[in-house]
């Protein structure tokens, strides 16, 4: 909790506060107006930046897998461009797609959180967890350096969907001349 409280208070102190405007607005209260607008206008400068520099590190760096994700899973939020549309929703009226907008000035926000980013890899029991073939392809990908995971099928709600995840997992390592035996009559079958 304390990390928490020491985050709220750097992101208080730096980002919604200006020393240079508090000054301002102590020598002349009557100007309270025009001050209030110059640090609305910092406040928007450091969120544009601080969204474009977490779009760029997410989308350019080699990360560990382990960071944690940048949009809550249940969030409807999943692009560095739709944190910037939900932010000026309320203050814009009549300006279009403000992010195409901010594209035309070369501010280029690519970063979008995907279910590959979201999903649950871990295992507790290699039957039923790798029934659907997600876990597979994730496996062969990391063995193998292999892009498999774009190809996957996340709506594993059918069988099918779940023959043809398991199918490319394993396809993926017999094209990488990796000795796997395929096992006749697996069961895809749900346990309820």
């Amino acid at each position: 909790m304390e990390v928490k409280s020491q985050l709220t208070a750097f992101i208080e102190d730096q980002f919604f506060s200006s020393g240079n405007l508090q000054k301002k607005l102590k020598k002349n209260v009557k100007r309270r107006k025009a001050v209030m607008e110059e640090l609305a206008a910092v406040v928007l400068k450091r969120f544009l930046l601080l969204v474009l520099l977490l779009d760029k590190t997410l989308t350019t760096a080699e990360l560990p897998e382990s960071l944690p994700l940048l949009f809550d899973p249940s969030a409807k939020i999943k692009t560095s461009a739709d944190m910037i549309r939900t932010f000026l929703k309320g203050s814009l009226f009549g300006e279009g797609d403000t992010v195409k907008q901010l594209e035309y000035m070369g501010y280029v926000l690519r970063y979008a959180q995907g279910v590959v980013n979201e999903f649950d890899y871990s295992t507790t029991n290699l039957m039923v967890d790798f029934r659907d073939g997600i876990r597979s392809c994730k496996l062969a990908e990391i063995l193998l350096g292999t892009p498999v995971l774009k190809h996957t099928n996340f709506n594993t709600t059918s069988n099918a969907v779940k023959v043809y995840n398991v199918k490319l997992a394993l396809g993926t390592f017999s094209d990488n001349d990796k000795n796997v035996g395929l096992i006749e009559g697996i069961s895809f079958r749900s346990p309820n």
